[in-house]
């Protein structure tokens, strides 16, 4: 079991360090408005009345979002927006009663970017559905599906309507120095055309309706030579996301 603590305040804004740009803005490019009336995981998380980055319905009572979305202020001060596709709409609103994350997290690096939040109380799930952590390891080539309110251009503010966009899980390639590649990150992306970006932290990434890995960090959106990176998330990489369920749930 890794040691936990935890956690509180979130920092919204931009780290630019040996070219690693993470934000509270990571929005989606190249992808569609979700057309369904349900949708596999995906709420907002907000601090205060304000939308900071997305978040991942995992059970009734669980959420997960990336480290970097909550880190210092009090849990109590985070809400989680479920069971809407709306921006301008409030959605079904549940506060974060606690947050947990590894102390393996590291803000420089973004190793272990990933937060557990458990909820105040029961949120239903009427729109979005609650999705289980994928319980085995990643195959190259596999398609994902990431969700998030974002725009379709770099550059642009994002649409009303939650997004999704279709990506291969693929190479990191040439990730190198400070924003080197770590057994917790996996890679997914078309270059050039698809790929999160600004505004979408903390969201889910999707395999077969079972999350696979959250939203964290990449060098520009849509770059033609880096995909995106997203924590990887799934059972066998973090088990400290079971643990908590476990003794918590």
């Amino acid at each position: 079991m890794h040691s936990l603590t935890f956690i509180g305040f979130v920092l919204i804004y931009v780290i630019w360090q040996n070219g690693l740009m993470v934000d509270g803005q990571k929005r989606i490019i190249g992808g569609r408005a979700v057309r369904s009336n349900r949708w596999p995981g995906y709420c907002r998380l907000h601090h205060g009345k304000r939308f900071i980055c997305g978040a991942s319905l995992i059970t009734s009572s669980f959420a997960l979002t990336a480290g970097h979305c909550v880190f210092g202020n009090p849990p109590t001060s985070f809400y989680v927006h479920c069971n809407t596709k709306s921006r301008r709409r409030r959605g079904t609103v549940r506060r974060a009663s606690q947050i947990f994350i590894s102390t393996e997290y590291r803000d420089n690096t973004l190793n272990y970017d990933c937060a557990v939040i458990k909820l105040a109380n029961v949120m239903p799930q009427y729109g979005t559905f609650a999705i289980p952590i994928y319980p085995y390891y990643l195959n190259m080539g596999a398609l994902l599906t990431v969700y998030g309110h974002g725009a379709t251009k770099t550059n642009t503010n994002g649409p009303t309507l939650l997004h999704e966009v279709t990506v291969p899980s693929i190479s990191c390639g040439n990730y190198k120095g400070r924003s080197a590649i770590t057994n917790t990150m996996f890679c997914a992306g078309v270059l050039g055309k698809k790929d999160a970006c600004f505004g979408d932290s903390g969201g889910p990434i999707v395999y077969q309706n079972n999350l696979v890995g959250i939203v964290s960090w990449g060098l520009g959106c849509a770059s033609d030579t880096h995909p995106g990176v997203y924590t990887n998330c799934t059972a066998l990489n973090i088990p400290f996301i079971q643990n908590i369920l476990r003794q918590f749930g």
